[in-house]
């Protein structure tokens, strides 16, 4: 009771509902779809699995990909791919890296897709099969995954959306290079055929 003789009514009690753990599908575990997607990347990225076989040297310095972007390492595209980005770089960081550097660029950059990924599809994410996270991490970590093409409503026909690119097309007509085989391997997967 104030001075002026109002009483406040009592504070209503709010029964707060706990979602039926049924219901809510579990989340993804960080680590499983991390390694899977890093399983599906760095072979379509280096020879093999690990970047200090002898045969990775050449990607631990300052190296064009196959469409002229300047990359280091496990695919990891140096600022814009342009010159300049790969003189700042070297600047930066000298002419080459360090294996082990190389690994924590990778998972620096496998972390940012993740949460990418996560953010684009929100509660989806959660639905889908850990191979098909990892699918869509490979996916925008080759660059391929605008949120305009509207995925979350369309994963199931992601697939057919997902091959319906100038760019595989293109290199499709001209046989069957690396990146066609990865965007059929994941096209696969994300159908659910694998």
């Amino acid at each position: 009771r104030n001075r002026n003789g109002y009483t406040p009514p009592e504070p209503k009690t709010v029964k707060k509902s706990i979602p039926n753990v049924e219901d809510t599908p579990p989340d993804k575990s960080k680590s499983t779809v991390l390694k899977l997607a890093g399983d599906l990347i760095r072979p379509v990225e280096i020879y093999g699995n690990d970047i200090s076989d002898p045969r990775n040297k050449r990607f631990l310095r300052p190296y064009t990909d196959d469409v002229g972007i300047y990359t280091i390492g496990i695919g990891h595209k140096i600022g814009d791919g342009s010159a300049a980005a790969k003189n700042k770089w070297v600047k930066k960081y000298g002419r080459s890296i360090s294996p082990q550097f190389a690994e924590k660029l990778f998972d620096k950059r496998l972390n940012f897709h993740l949460d990418r990924v996560q953010n684009i599809f929100g509660d989806t994410f959660n639905e889908l099969s850990d191979k098909q996270a990892a699918v869509l991490l490979d996916i925008s970590y080759r660059g391929d995954l605008l949120p305009s093409m509207n995925w979350v409503n369309l994963l199931k026909r992601a697939a057919n959306e997902y091959l319906d690119h100038k760019e595989y097309k293109k290199r499709k007509k001209r046989g069957r290079d690396g990146v066609v085989k990865r965007m059929d391997r994941n096209a696969n997967i994300l159908a659910g055929s694998n």
